[in-house]
């Protein structure tokens, strides 16, 4: 009875054991966990698309704001170029030119100007160019860069007529709503047609810049005009015994009242009739010069402020301080273009020279310019030093 009881037990357990085993049927709604789990689709990634395609969208939009500014740029810029012209020959000058056209896209404006010719016949210039190209910004078109390209020719007919080549590395005139602004390198100037003073004139450097304020002294809009210069290494150089007149620095800061009647003279008015109506008058903030013969070994030295109006009989006058070193290349200069006399240039010669050695070697006095004589002030007197020509 012992081992038919063994048996069975035996023969229960193996059946148990063989039921956990056996594998259990399939569910097609049940992952078979032996399998790897299928994918799941996702909607498309729209958000990074979104940042995909933005930049896109904003650089083009860029791209046609920038044409149409463009577009409107040029259209501005041929209008300022007209306003200058009108204004130009309000004031009895003379503007012309071949046809405009506006290039430069997309980087800047330029008009391109075949033949442009400006003319003042009241002071008998004239200039011209083979072209002239005006360059600006799209985004600020009202400032104007112009600069000649060819060849270039002055005409002056005021007491002869002179017909000058002038070439240049640089010659930029830099033209805004109420200031003007020349640079000019390397330039160099010969006369062609009739005779001159000189047989060549150089400029290594040249800066000027002007600008037109309100008056602050009498509330006149546009009456304050202002003028810095500076300049390095200037030789006008002559054939004859005139000699050369060499400059190798000026600097020179000024300031005039009456530029708003001087800019709108009246019909049939000259430039100086109209800053004598405006009330004009020049003062010279500083200036200085040096200035040399080419024989005197030690340049002139100079240096000026003082206030200089037109008398009622268009001469110069005013008071000038005075400061001066070496004055010997100066008198050579006046002397030998003319502007003095011999016995004028020996008496300012002899005048200066007791200065000099009274000071130490540089003078300091103040010049007064008054009923057509510049004289020298010297306290207890003055001394006659040159005569005076009339303005206009």
């Amino acid at each position: 009875m012992d081992l038919c009881l063994a048996d069975k037990l035996v023969s229960d357990r193996f059946t148990k054991n063989k039921e956990q085993i056996r594998p259990v049927p399939s569910d097609n709604h049940s992952p078979d966990p032996a399998q790897p789990a299928a994918s799941t689709p996702s909607s498309p990634p729209r958000a990074s698309r979104l940042w995909l395609y933005l930049p896109v969208g904003i650089f083009l939009a860029a791209i046609v704001a920038y044409a149409f500014a463009w577009r409107y740029g040029a259209g501005v810029m041929r209008d300022e170029i007209a306003r200058w012209e009108t204004a130009q020959q309000e004031a009895g000058l003379v503007v012309s030119h071949g046809e405009i056209e506006i290039e430069g896209f997309p980087f800047f404006l330029r008009a391109s100007i075949p033949a442009p010719r400006f003319a003042d016949p009241d002071q008998g210039l004239e200039w011209q160019a083979d072209h002239l190209f005006a360059d600006t910004s799209p985004l600020n078109p009202t400032r104007i860069v112009l600069s000649p390209d060819g060849n270039q020719q002055l005409l002056l007919t005021r007491d002869r007529r002179e017909v000058w080549d002038i070439s240049a590395e640089v010659f930029r005139v830099d033209l805004a709503e109420n200031r003007m602004g020349l640079d000019l390198s390397s330039l160099v100037a010969i006369p062609q047609i009739g005779a001159s003073d000189f047989e060549r004139v150089e400029i290594s450097r040249l800066s000027a810049n002007t600008l037109i304020a309100d008056n602050p002294a009498n509330q006149r809009p546009g009456d304050l005009g202002r003028l810095a210069i500076s300049a390095r290494d200037i030789a006008l150089i002559s054939a004859d015994d005139a000699g050369t007149i060499a400059l190798a620095e000026i600097d020179l800061s000024a300031s005039a009242t009456g530029m708003h009647a001087f800019l709108n003279r009246q019909a049939g008015e000259s430039d100086i009739a109209a800053w004598q109506r405006g009330g004009g008058e020049l003062t010279i903030e500083g200036l200085r010069l040096m200035v040399s013969d080419g024989r005197q070994a030690i340049p002139t030295q100079l240096g000026a402020s003082g206030k200089i109006r037109i008398d009622d009989e268009a001469y110069p006058a005013g008071s000038v301080q005075l400061s001066m070193r070496d004055h010997l290349a100066l008198l050579s200069v006046l002397n030998r273009r003319a502007v003095l006399t011999e016995e004028e240039a020996r008496t300012a010669d002899e005048a200066l020279r007791t200065l000099n050695s009274a000071t130490g070697g540089e003078i300091v006095a103040p010049l007064k310019l008054r009923g057509g004589k510049l004289r020298l002030d010297l306290g207890l007197g003055t001394i006659p030093l040159m005569d005076l020509d009339r303005i206009g």
